[in-house]
């Protein structure tokens, strides 16, 4: 929901849209139900944590070039728009900050290599190997068309790396977001 059609409905009611789409899941699935949102999400990240009560955000990053070259072999989007996405993703990140809202951050590389510490950490309480083998195991994406063996397979454009990366020096955060996003962008 962008600005215009939450502008159309008022804030409350667009909240309210928010909060019973939540509820709807959180009755058929359970309590405590985790939603992986997609980046255009990022548009309005304080919009969305701040509608449910007790909503908080995590924010998996992934290493510059790597996510990079995974989203490209993905969407096949262009350098441009891959390192406008990234951009995104981090202004969404100090919006929620600076909204009270901090994020918890997750790295990518850590998830993989430490999945019992991330999860746990991100739960309050152990979760043994065992939990997490199917989960981690699973191709959430199985049967589309951005499973990871066929994303796996796919050619990566000539030269992508290179532009994404002149892209990404003319988009990366600098001044004061710069300073306050100083933390991610260390490790990006």
């Amino acid at each position: 929901m962008g600005e215009t059609e939450r502008g159309a409905l008022g804030e409350g009611v667009a909240a309210g849209v928010v909060r019973a789409g939540v509820g709807s899941l959180e009755a058929a699935l359970g309590p405590g139900v985790f939603l992986k949102l997609r980046s255009h999400c990022n548009a309005a990240p304080e919009f969305l944590v701040g509608s449910v009560a007790g909503a908080r955000a995590v924010v998996l990053l992934r290493r510059a070039q790597e996510w990079a070259l995974s989203r490209h072999r993905a969407f096949g989007e262009p350098a441009d728009m891959v390192a406008q996405i990234l951009r995104d993703a981090l202004v969404g990140v100090d919006r929620l900050r600076r909204a009270g809202m901090a994020p918890a951050i997750v790295w990518f590389e850590e998830l993989v290599g430490a999945p019992e510490a991330v999860v746990s950490r991100l739960l309050g309480r152990a979760v043994g190997r065992e939990v997490l083998a199917g989960v981690m195991g699973e191709d959430s994406q199985a049967g589309t068309g951005i499973e990871r063996a066929v994303v796996r397979e796919r050619a990566v454009e000539a030269g992508f790396l290179a532009a994404f990366a002149a892209e990404w020096a003319e988009r990366r955060p600098s001044g004061r977001l710069g300073e306050r996003l100083a933390d991610l962008l260390d490790v990006l």
